[in-house]
């Protein structure tokens, strides 16, 4: 299929829209009990440029979503990021999470895609994932740039944590998401400080230290204090990493 090349930015973003997005924003990060109200206010306008975005974006999209008016996270079959991935991060720059799904798809020649580079956040939640298929994810030339990863409800062992810990190029990586595979997570579990509500970790696992003595200290092991407040982090907040 061809897909006809679309400004997508020019079409779905709206600076006065984008303005109450913020705004949305800012009272829901402030626990203002009014963001609901905001919410509904805009609600059927940002469904309407969402389902925008997925029309000029072409099969295989399945979702978006938009964060300060712009696209902003994509949920999209693994094909369609290997057959079109870099078109559609052009026609949408302002990407920062995408979430594959379909990965049988395609299967470990996705991590060979160099798309990838263009991507600080990833989700591969509840794709059956295997242990090779981590293998192949720490080979690839391609994965350096990943701040954020969600392997959760996958069929992974500590065999594929290992590899991760050791993978020079997954060494920035400040959240991973291993919770519901076959071997149990070893990332710390986490809590809220009763005084002022940071969010902490509160129990090192056994299997996590034992990856901290294989590999040094794991930034994703332990509940950044970047972001005191939200744990898992947003991956748009991830994604703005330096």
């Amino acid at each position: 299929m061809t897909v006809p090349v679309f400004d997508v930015e020019h079409d779905v973003y709206d600076p006065a829209f984008a303005e109450r997005m913020r705004s949305l924003d800012l009272a829901q990060s402030r626990r203002d009990p009014g963001w609901a109200a905001q919410w509904l206010a805009i609600e059927d306008e940002y469904e309407e440029r969402c389902k925008l975005a997925r029309s000029l974006l072409g099969d295989g999209v399945e979702d978006v979503a938009l964060h300060d008016g712009h696209v902003a996270e994509l949920v999209v079959t693994a094909r369609t990021l290997v057959d079109r991935g870099t078109d559609l991060l052009a026609r949408a720059p302002w990407i920062r999470h995408v979430h594959v799904t379909n990965y049988s798809e395609t299967g470990q020649s996705l991590f060979m895609n160099p798309t990838l580079r263009g991507i600080q956040s990833l989700g591969l939640r509840a794709q059956a994932l295997v242990d090779d298929d981590i293998d192949a994810l720490v080979r690839s030339p391609h994965v350096d740039g990943l701040r954020w990863l969600d392997l959760a409800e996958n069929l992974l062992t500590i065999r594929s944590f290992e590899a991760i810990a050791t993978c020079p190029a997954l060494v920035h990586l400040e959240y991973l998401g291993l919770e519901g595979n076959t071997s149990p997570s070893p990332v710390d579990a986490t809590g809220t400080d009763p005084l002022d509500g940071a969010v902490v970790s509160t129990t090192r696992t056994p299997a996590g230290r034992a990856l901290e003595e294989l590999a040094g200290e794991i930034k994703w092991l332990h509940a950044p204090a970047r972001y005191p407040h939200s744990y898992p982090p947003s991956p748009l907040d991830v994604a703005k990493s330096p």
